[in-house]
């Protein structure tokens, strides 16, 4: 199984350790999905918990990029959108009402998470994604979920600012009220309602 002179190569054995957010049981069993599957089925427990199936697709992913392995993040950022999707807040009716709640899409997200995926390279699909999704609260409020961990996240900030900037290359008057792009749903919304 391994070669060379370090421990493993002669003892035919790696132990992985537990590493919060990156390797677990679950990490390892799904990249060993991936490996051979080319598909990844999570605990079926945490499918009715939005928080941690996000939290699972987000360990795997970051032990897949750790172990330099790539391919599933296409699907794993489609899983990702549908969980957001699913889970965000709903919009209430109104005939004057334009748009999404503050923070309707970042309903399944944690600080946590915000900080897991820094770890993930720049541009990184999975990382683009939790800054889209949390688009619509930054242009629409001060106080969105996430206002305080931008400031310790830098990396964070600057992928935020990146889906920033794109809803504001589309930039529309409804009715005299400027609106931006909602991608995600995909719809035009008042920066404030």
């Amino acid at each position: 199984m391994f070669e060379g002179n370090f421990s493993e190569g002669q003892s035919q054995v790696a132990i992985l350790e537990d590493v919060e957010g990156v390797v677990s049981e679950q990490s390892l069993e799904a990249l060993i999905q991936w490996l051979y599957m080319g598909q990844v089925n999570f605990d079926p427990k945490d499918a009715l918990d939005p928080g941690r199936q996000t939290s699972a697709i987000i360990e795997f992913v970051r032990l897949a990029d750790m172990c330099a392995v790539t391919g599933m993040e296409s699907q794993m950022t489609q899983r990702l959108e549908a969980i957001l999707l699913a889970n965000a807040a709903p919009v209430p009716w109104s005939k004057d009402y334009s748009g999404v709640p503050v923070d309707a899409y970042t309903q399944a997200l944690s600080t946590d998470h915000i900080f897991s995926v820094e770890c993930l390279p720049q541009g990184h699909p999975v990382r683009r994604v939790l800054a889209k999704n949390s688009v619509p609260g930054f242009l629409r409020s001060r106080k969105h979920k996430f206002a305080s961990v931008m400031r310790d996240c830098p990396k964070f900030a600057t992928d935020l600012l990146e889906e920033v900037g794109q809803a504001l290359e589309r930039l529309k008057a409804i009715k005299g009220h400027p609106c931006f792009w909602d991608s995600i749903k995909p719809q035009w919304c008042e920066f404030n309602h």
